[in-house]
Parts: C-alpha cells; sequence; structure tokens
C-alpha cells in the first residue's frame, strides 16, 4: 500500500516542485517535520515566521510555473515572533482565497497549544490541527483527507 502512494506522489510530482510550505520557527521542529514528510515521500519548503511564509508564497505564485503554482498544503505554526500562525493565515486567506476554487489549498495547524488557541485557529481558515510532539499517523491521516496524499 505503501508503494501505491509513493507512485502517485511522485506521478503527480514530477516537476520537482515542494508540495508543502511548512512554516516553524524552532529549527527542531522543523528537522522532525522534514524527516516525516520524507517519509511519506513528500517533499516540502520551509519558513522560519509568518513574513518568510509570505514572501515565499508570493514567489511561487509570481514565478507562473505550469506545474505548481502554489503549494498542496500548508503547515502552520501557532507561535511565531513577529507575526502568529493565525495571523498568517487570515493574510493567507485574504489574498488568495480559499476552498477548492481558490489559489490557496488547506492550512494545517500545528501548535502545542490547546483551545482557545486551536478555535482561533480554526475560525481563521485553517482546516486541521496537528499536535505537538508530532504524531506521524495524524500527519498521514490529515494530508489524506486534504488529498495531499493519495
Amino acid at each position: 500500500m505503501y508503494h501505491h502512494w509513493y507512485h502517485i506522489l511522485t506521478k503527480t510530482n514530477q516537476c520537482g516542485c515542494p508540495q508543502i510550505l511548512v512554516v516553524e520557527e524552532e529549527f527542531f521542529n522543523r528537522v522532525v517535520m522534514d524527516t516525516a514528510l520524507k517519509k511519506l515521500g513528500v517533499t516540502a519548503d520551509f519558513a522560519v515566521d509568518g513574513y518568510d511564509a509570505l514572501d515565499q508564497i508570493e514567489e511561487r505564485v509570481s514565478a507562473k510555473k505550469e506545474c505548481c503554482t502554489f503549494y498542496r498544503c500548508i503547515i502552520m505554526d501557532y507561535r511565531m515572533p513577529q507575526m502568529t500562525g493565525v495571523e498568517t493565515t487570515k493574510r493567507i486567506i485574504e489574498k488568495y482565497g480559499q476552498g477548492v476554487h481558490s489559489s490557496c489549498r488547506p492550512i494545517i495547524a500545528h501548535s502545542a497549544y490547546g483551545e482557545p488557541e486551536m478555535s482561533e485557529f480554526r475560525e481563521a481558515g485553517a482546516v486541521g490541527v496537528l499536535a505537538k510532539p508530532l504524531n506521524f499517523e495524524h500527519l498521514s491521516q490529515l494530508l489524506k483527507k486534504h488529498n495531499v496524499l493519495m
């Protein structure tokens, strides 16, 4: 079964463009996420804060590649310097829209915080929540649910 997912992922990503943007300030958490995503056969770009994420998204969109105009998913940390994950999520959705017919793909919150912070994230437009420390199975399930993994 894993082989089947790998085949679909490599088939849909022949261009080599990263499929996911991970927005995470902590180096260790970026390494853990990168390792987990690679095990799933998924490539990612990494941003260290909200401003970096907005810049990387704008760069990707303005490149106007035929293959990958937007990330298939964004995994967003909650607490970051300068701009929170909630504020970054709001700005992304304001600029690129949300839903099937928009440029923006699912934004998944990634945080060690519980309620009410995660409610605030969902109200901003996040479609799911990944708890810290990262649970590989939950990551896999969320990515399948939002069609990042087939």
